[in-house]
């Protein structure tokens, strides 16, 4: 059983509604490990019982029984389970446990802990009483598994789809200083939050090659992909799994960015984008993918080959392999 802090699934469609990579992850873990032959609920997820892809979707204060529990980031939500685990998705240091009040239920119950980055396991305290740890990475949405991706080498059009203080206004001053005036006819779109689009276009104001808009849903993401030459994620201390970057990579569109965070997890130098030394670094490397068919071809080829094995159902086989290990006798 998954435990989550609050309802948060529409009525309709769940992928309508712009869902955040945390709740995304849920429903696509609940019904990869449904497709399995396992049965599974997810507690506080809903304002109503649901069922959606072989899940069953609960109020809170309706735990079913369980073996295994599993609290999305807050330990407190854990039901009496034999396997008690918590799903880090956000930064997991000791000072944060302990202002949320949730290092003392961490001490006591000493679950086990799944991360979704090496970097954001590394980070995380020894002090924090967990029994054992796993890095398991997101899995790949299955529309972005099966779309088909770009046939041939996109016009200079780069764009930016990450939280808006991830970078993006200095991706914008870059872009000013350093792009622009070498490639007059490139062009930067940026996918923001509605509550940011006005302040950062106000940043962009006078370069009508800079477009700041409304984040999209997740069907039409794919086409923006499909019609980008690269992403600029410069990256940030707080992502720990950058989803962004990771299905621009399996569209074949090659990431620039600066490593910080997750990035570097996310970016392999040199074969699927750049994991850049500084702006200067990130402007050269930006302006190189933007001109050259042959090296967007080359990182294109290699970022389509990263589907293979990271769809949901392979997340689903390694959480099996971790509940295994710590369930069976001695474990």
């Amino acid at each position: 059983m998954f435990a989550c802090a609050r309802p948060f699934l529409p009525a309709g469609d769940p992928f309508a509604a712009g869902l955040g990579g945390t709740e995304q992850a849920l429903i696509y873990l609940a019904g990869a490990l449904a497709a399995r032959g396992h049965r599974v609920s997810v507690s506080g997820g809903s304002t109503v019982p649901r069922r959606l892809a072989g899940a069953d979707w609960l109020p809170a204060g309706q735990p079913a029984a369980a073996d295994i529990g599993v609290a999305v980031n807050d330990v407190r939500l854990l039901p009496t389970c034999s396997l008690p685990i918590v799903w880090f998705h956000n930064e997991v240091e000791l000072w944060r446990e302990l202002r949320k009040s949730r290092l003392p239920a961490l001490w006591r119950r000493r679950p086990a802990a799944v991360f979704i980055g090496t970097e954001q396991a590394r980070l995380a305290s020894r002090l924090l009483g967990l029994r054992a740890r796993a890095v398991i990475p997101y899995g790949l949405p299955p529309a972005v598994v099966a779309a088909a991706p770009a046939s041939a080498p996109p016009a200079p059009h780069a764009i930016f789809t990450s939280q808006a203080y991830r970078g993006l206004r200095e991706v914008i001053d870059m872009w000013r200083t350093r792009v622009a005036p070498r490639l007059p006819g490139a062009r930067l779109s940026a996918f923001v939050g509605e509550g940011d689009v006005a302040a950062y276009a106000a940043l962009a104001a006078g370069m009508p090659s800079i477009a700041v808009n409304r984040r999209v849903g997740n069907d039409a993401v794919l086409d923006v992909l499909r019609g980008a030459r690269v992403l600029l994620a410069p990256g940030h201390r707080s992502e720990t799994f950058c989803l962004a970057a990771a299905e621009a990579v399996a569209m074949g569109v090659p990431v620039a960015t600066l490593g910080i965070g997750s990035l570097k997890e996310r970016v392999a130098h040199g074969h699927t984008g750049f994991v850049c030394r500084g702006w200067d670094d990130l402007a050269e490397k930006t302006r190189l993918v933007l001109q050259d068919d042959g090296l967007w071809s080359r990182l294109h080829a290699c970022g389509l080959a990263t589907r293979a094995d990271n769809d949901w159902d392979h997340a689903a086989a390694h959480w099996e392999a971790f509940a295994h290990e710590y369930t069976r006798p001695g474990g």
